[in-house]
């Protein structure tokens, strides 16, 4: 199969809470610990935003150590390299010199010290630059099944120490 692997990274938003009478019941949370259901669909899009496709191109074109994780036979994408990625991800979201959402990325990338990502965050409601616990990476992988190609998608969850994969309701 010639697909590329994906991914996406979502951070926890206030988009569907008023943040006087409600916390969101993810962030800051560990899977198992507070969690009163578990993650579906509907419950990602309310609690979660998706970050913009330039954040992952930014992230793969400036570093391309990532551009590693693409190149790899199916077989050899297990769960151990998942969390490899996932920590990838998150030192590089931990960093402002190397996260496309801080003002300190494009101006060390481009020369150009720009609010972009800081405006992205302010219009969906999303109250932290950095990779936090609660925030997720979800990778996508091409598999060839016996109804033909489908694209599984992995979700790891950020813990407060390493990654928790889960599937989707």
């Amino acid at each position: 199969m010639t697909e590329k692997y994906g991914f996406a990274i979502y951070y926890a938003s206030y988009h569907e809470l008023d943040r006087h009478k409600d916390r969101h019941p993810y962030q800051f949370s560990n899977i198992g610990e507070e969690w009163n259901e578990p993650l579906t669909e509907e419950l990602i899009e309310k609690y979660y935003k998706k970050l913009p496709d330039w954040v992952n191109e930014d992230l793969v074109q400036t570093q391309t150590e990532l551009e590693r994780y693409f190149d790899l036979d199916q077989g050899l994408w297990t769960d151990e390299y998942d969390q490899v990625f996932a920590d990838d991800i998150y030192k590089l979201l931990n960093y402002y010199p190397t996260n496309p959402l801080a003002p300190e990325f494009h101006q060390a990338q481009r020369g150009v010290l720009d609010r972009k990502g800081q405006d992205w965050l302010d219009e969906n409601d999303v109250s932290h630059t950095s990779m936090s616990m609660g925030d997720m990476v979800m990778i996508e992988l091409p598999v060839d099944s016996t109804d033909g190609p489908v694209t599984v998608r992995k979700f790891l969850y950020c813990q407060n120490r390493g990654w928790k994969k889960f599937d989707l309701i």
